[in-house]
């Protein structure tokens, strides 16, 4: 059963991860400051 949770604690990391990440790009496409990242200018 350990590595079962272990596994299980993993997985749901990495997609809480995921969905993080998809979330701030996703706020940051929406503030319209799409271009951070080409000039490096926040």
């Amino acid at each position: 059963m350990a590595v079962d949770g272990t596994k299980l604690s993993l997985a749901a990391v990495r997609i809480l991860g995921l969905g993080l990440g998809v979330l701030i790009l996703m706020i940051g496409r929406a503030s319209g400051d799409d271009n951070w990242d080409k000039d490096g200018d926040p």
